[in-house]
């Protein structure tokens, strides 16, 4: 029962945080309509900084680039027409339009096709415990409207039936065109910001950028270097205690991004339930972790791994991390072992006590 007391104050806390922020964030752009008046740019230690609230989370950029007043004004407007274009809750939209669809097929944007592509890869990858037609379950959970409840077992059941990753057909003529059943519907929340990740990275570089940090929530990117020629430092959160770090990465050129069942969650009838559902069972994944942290090159593949990952649990996914050799991971289980896989051990310094790390060989 303590255990609960304790969730539902951290509940309320970050909400409260959520909320400081977002109208910390917003207040300067309540008396103006123009994008670059609303980039409000914080100068340290020769790189600069904006921050905003879109994608349901507290956004950072910082670069090391003397052009960075057009590159943040770019960023920004390319975060906020991805927010819009890739939210399933949304009345209009790229993703909506596929999910309010009259047909089994239509054109999609080139944006959405390579979410799809590399959702399908690491679905085939964990065996279905990723699954982007998992919506019509996350709608009757009401995570989209945050309006939490466990839906009856017959509902489940009966939702189950179109949820199958399987039946994304996409094809390619003078626009790429997705086919699939009527009544399936998408949700892209395990790629959206990792695929936003990767092409604000692309973008910062062709403009010029020697370095830079995008922070969206749980997800990071970072590559080049600082201005004073160093490497980025990026704080890996204890999943049981948002203000304490687990430890830090000195790190560049990589995505680093975590899954966990801290993140969205709630209570009901003093049972915990949290946002990231096994498409196999229709219920939150259930196993020994409570997050799990990818760290590779592609922002958009650590981003799916990460929910596909923590739903088949550990020890399938150390199967697969030494099966592909294409990412690290750091798993934190619920008797707080932190197991950290080899190629790590040099970029990564634990910081907790409270935990026992374990370095994972690659044999």
């Amino acid at each position: 029962m303590k255990d609960l007391e304790k969730i539902r104050k951290n509940q309320g806390k970050r909400r409260k945080i959520a909320l400081m922020l977002a109208i910390l964030v917003f207040l300067p752009f309540l008396s103006s309509c123009n994008t670059e008046d609303k980039i409000i740019v914080r100068e340290h230690q020769g790189m600069h900084t904006t921050s905003f609230f879109a994608m349901d989370t507290l956004i950072d950029i910082t670069i090391n680039h003397r052009g960075y007043k057009k590159s943040l004004k770019d960023a920004f407007d390319l975060i906020m027409d991805y927010a819009y274009n890739f939210a399933a809750y949304e009345k209009t939209g790229d993703l909506a339009d596929i999910n309010k669809r009259t047909s089994d097929c239509l054109d999609i944007s080139g944006d959405i096709k390579n979410q799809i592509e590399i959702a399908n890869f690491v679905s085939q990858l964990t065996k279905g415990a990723l699954d982007i037609t998992i919506y019509p379950l996350v709608e009757a959970w009401g995570f989209p409207s945050k309006e939490f409840k466990v839906p009856r077992d017959e509902e489940i059941q009966e939702l189950l039936s179109l949820v199958d990753y399987s039946k994304i057909n996409l094809k390619e003529a003078i626009s790429p065109r997705l086919c699939m059943p009527q009544d399936m519907k998408i949700d892209l929340g395990a790629l959206a910001k990792g695929y936003t990740g990767d092409m604000v990275e692309s973008l910062l570089k062709s403009q010029g950028a020697k370095g830079g940090l995008i922070s969206l929530g749980g997800n990071i990117q970072v590559f080049g270097l600082k201005a004073d020629k160093s490497l980025w430092r990026v704080g890996l959160q204890d999943p049981q205690d948002e203000k304490e770090l687990l430890g830090l990465f000195e790190i560049t050129d990589r995505a680093i991004v975590t899954s966990g069942s801290y993140q969205r969650n709630f209570i009901e009838n003093d049972l915990f339930y949290h946002h990231i559902l096994d498409p196999r069972t229709g219920y939150p994944a259930d196993n020994e972790l409570l997050s799990v942290t990818i760290v590779t090159k592609s922002g958009t593949y650590a981003d799916a791994l990460s929910t596909g990952l923590f739903v088949l649990g550990m020890e399938e996914s150390l199967k697969i991390w030494k099966e592909t050799q294409d990412f690290e991971a750091i798993f934190v289980t619920k008797d707080n072992l932190v197991y950290i896989t080899e190629g790590l051990k040099e970029s990564f310094t634990s910081l907790s006590d409270l935990y026992e790390f374990i370095i994972i060989p690659n044999n």
